[in-house]
Order: structure tokens, then sequence, then C-alpha cells
């Protein structure tokens, strides 16, 4: 349709709007787009595969070959060309190119991939994940080790630590890991969660429930939209006994889904059992109303 037609136009407009946004962060910090050349050209590829029959003009992004001109025509006139990337950003990408692959593929495909010459932080990562994945825990936390006794201010490869000690069925284990991740980055909203779960399979130790809610409390603060967290705080909330407090943390939970339904009745039950008038009284109300709108 037209209406049709005058979107998808619009769409492919902000994409070269982005293409060449990128571009202008390049050149102004001194970067090669040679990486987003490349990225172009795999997507191009791509096309020729899956390509569907038709009008080209439905397509929802510009075609590759076009985008391509772009960047080539900017290789062409720029200073930074050939200036190679950094290794910090090197050694980033290779980080997140292991962690990646190692979570995704097979074991075996990954062990093969990252042989044990290979010793850069990416290609140990990959590694551990994948004996993790293999049951052997040992040899994966032994690789975790040593490159933290390299990079002992790394918060994340504690928290790789304790994910792997989780993996492994080792949870308490996990804990110090995790706490030592955030005594570095307080901040980080995942690693408190995954901290407070652990702290959740305690429910009778009353002093574990009220850390994992202020855990989850904080951790919510960062990433009040991680759906999840609201069902883990229910859980501890539900545990102190705070019945009014579980119903609105799993009303947020139930509106972040999508259930408008479930959020509605959950946040007329927290209304029943909160304190009338209170901060968390009147978000139970919004959340009530917010979802008697959406129905």
């Amino acid at each position: 349709t037209i209406a049709q037609r005058s979107l998808l136009a619009y769409n492919r407009t902000m994409e070269q709007s982005a293409d060449q946004a990128a571009l202008t962060y390049l050149e102004a910090t001194k970067q090669s787009a040679k990486g987003l050349f490349d990225f172009l050209k795999f997507l191009r590829e791509q096309e020729k595969i899956y390509s569907a029959r038709g009008n080209p003009y439905l397509r929802s992004h510009p075609m590759s070959q076009d985008r391509l001109r772009l960047v080539a025509e900017h290789l062409r006139n720029s200073r930074y060309t050939n200036t190679p990337a950094s290794p910090v950003l090197q050694s980033m990408h290779n980080r997140m190119r292991g962690k990646l692959k190692g979570f995704i593929n097979p074991p075996n495909r990954t062990l093969r991939e990252f042989s044990t010459e290979d010793h850069d932080i990416g290609s140990r990562i990959a590694r551990a994940i994948a004996l993790s994945k293999q049951q052997e825990t040992d040899a994966a936390i032994a690789i975790v080790d040593d490159l933290i006794s390299s990079s002992p201010k790394d918060p994340f490869l504690y928290d790789l630590k304790g994910d792997l000690l989780v993996d492994g069925g080792r949870t308490q284990d996990a804990v110090e890991p995790y706490q030592k991740a955030l005594s570095i980055l307080p901040w980080a909203a995942l690693i408190k969660v995954s901290l407070a779960q652990i702290q959740l399979e305690d429910s009778r130790n009353e002093s574990q429930m009220r850390i994992a809610r202020e855990n989850l409390e904080d951790a919510l603060r960062y990433e009040p939209e991680m759906a999840s967290a609201w069902r883990f705080l229910a859980t501890a909330e539900g545990r102190l006994g705070n019945a009014g407090a579980a119903a609105l943390a799993l009303a947020e939970e139930a509106l972040l889904r999508g259930k408008t339904s479930r959020a509605h009745g959950l946040a007329k039950r927290a209304m029943e059992k909160l304190s009338e008038r209170s901060p968390r009284w009147f978000r139970a109300q919004d959340i009530a109303n917010v979802a008697h709108k959406s129905e």
C-alpha cells in the first residue's frame, strides 16, 4: 500500500542517516571505516542468499550495495582509512567475540576454534565457557582464575567465574566472586540479580532474604524494566511476609511482560494490602490504571 511504502521509505532514510552518522563519528575519533565496509559486504552476500523476490522498494532497509558505495567513498577520502584499531578496542572486541561464541556455539566447536595455544583473553574466555558446558567446571575455573591473576580489578572476570560456578552446580561458591565483582562495580544490576538468586535459595534465613531484597531493589533502580528481577523481588517480599509489596512486584513484572489483565488484578490486590496513600500504594494505583486502559 501507499502507507506501507511511505513508512518503509522513511525507515530507509533513517538507516542511511545512521550510516552517515557512523562515518562522521569514526572520522571524528580517528578510526577507520574498513570494519563497517566489511560488515556491509557481509550483509550484501546475505541479500543474495535470502533476498525476497519481488519489489525491492518494499525492503525495510536500503540496499547493502547503496550503503557500500557510501562507505567506499568515505574510505577513498578519509585520512584514517589505514589506521589500525587501537589495542584496547581490539582486545575488547576479541573478548566479546570469545564470550559470544563460547555461549552460543557447541563446546566441541568452540574448543576446536580456540586452541590452548591461543592466549588472548577472548580465546581463553571462550575455552572456559566451553569447558563449563562440558561439565569440566574445575578446568573452566582454572582458566578464569588465571585471567583474574592478570587482571585483578576486572569485575566481569569475577562475574564470569560466578556464572560458571552456578552452571556447575556450585552456587554457594559463586557468592564470593559475585561480591568481589560488585565491590569493583557496585552498580552492575545483572550481577546483583545473580547474587540475589543465590541468597533466595536459603528461604529460612531472614537476614539473607533482606540482603537479597536490598540487592534486587538496587538492581531495579538501575534496570527498572528487568522483569525477572521484579519476580525475584516478589519472592523475597513474600518470604518476608510483605504480601502487598510482593503483589506490587508481581504487578510490575506482569505489566512489563504485557500481561495487562494479570497486572491489573495484582495491582488491585497490592492496593488492598499496602498502606493507603503510601508511595507503593500510589504506584499500584498507577499500574492498575495503565493496565485497565490497555485491556
